[in-house]
């Protein structure tokens, strides 16, 4: 069990327990060492410098004990976190890819157009705030089990467990209208940015960067096409053995499998709201 210390009442609350202990401990051994009719006169003086001796020297080290914890949590936030905006690294994402179960998996790649220009116009302050309002607004329409993740300067990588090509195309184009359709705030200007998406499927999370270079070649595409659109890229050959049935989804993209064109810059809306 790892004893945490977050805050000074949880230090204060290790000092009265180890305190505690240290005193026991001490009358304890005191017991075994005095003679009774020494004891029962001394034990009171050696609980007390017990006490004295004890209790500032362990909190001091709850101190540095909390601080030494609040220190591991900030790198761990580091490695797993992007520090800009709040979503997975790329070691990160490939550690939780790796370790999730085989399934119909729809891996998307998305890139913000034109982001030099948002750059020039704004300084590097203002592509940072475009950047956090973009990954947020990526993590906010995506279910708490996806994965998103910052794979290096506007691109973005996301990952949708249990969720089949034509549901992963409706969140990627969903995704592109949000960006689209709804201005970012870059001081005290209001901005409007587009994004392209490269969009693949796979079932065995092993293939993940084979699936990464689909949605990639796929995102190359939309760019190629006139940006801010949604292209489809191969999907994953399916994989040797039997692929477990995936569990229920909580939050589920319930769109029907169905074949559409490889690029588009909509999508027809949905039978069931999302």
């Amino acid at each position: 069990m790892r004893l945490l210390l977050k805050t000074r009442n949880d230090v204060r609350l290790f000092t009265a327990v180890t305190v505690a202990g240290v005193v026991l401990g001490t009358l304890a051994l005191h017991a075994v060492m005095t003679p009774r009719d020494l004891l029962i006169r001394t034990w009171p003086v050696a609980a007390a410098v017990a006490g004295m001796l004890a209790g500032p020297l362990v909190y001091m080290l709850g101190i540095r004990m909390a601080e030494a914890q609040r220190l591991a949590q900030r790198l761990s936030q580091a490695v797993s976190f992007d520090s800009l905006t709040g979503a997975q690294t790329r070691d990160s994402f490939h550690a939780r890819a790796a370790a999730m179960a085989r399934g119909p998996m729809t891996l998307i790649v998305a890139d913000i157009d034109h982001f030099k220009s948002v750059n020039d116009r704004f300084g590097h302050p203002g592509g940072d705030a475009a950047l956090q309002q973009v990954a947020q607004r990526l993590m906010n329409h995506c279910r708490a089990g996806d994965l998103v993740a910052r794979f290096g300067g506007e691109e973005f990588v996301i990952l949708l467990p249990r969720t089949g090509l034509s549901s992963g195309l409706r969140v990627a184009e969903r995704l592109r209208g949000t960006i689209r359709d709804t201005p970012l705030r870059i001081g005290a200007r209001a901005v409007r940015v587009t994004a392209s998406f490269g969009v693949t499927s796979l079932t065995d999370p092993r293939r993940i960067e084979i699936a990464i270079r689909a949605a990639d070649a796929a995102l190359y595409r939309a760019k190629e096409q006139g940006r801010d659109r949604v292209c489809r890229g191969g999907p994953d050959p399916a994989p040797r053995g039997p692929v477990p049935p995936s569990s229920p989804d909580p939050v589920p993209f319930d769109a029907p499998e169905a074949h559409g064109p490889d690029c588009h810059t909509s999508l027809a809306k949905p039978s069931q709201p999302r």
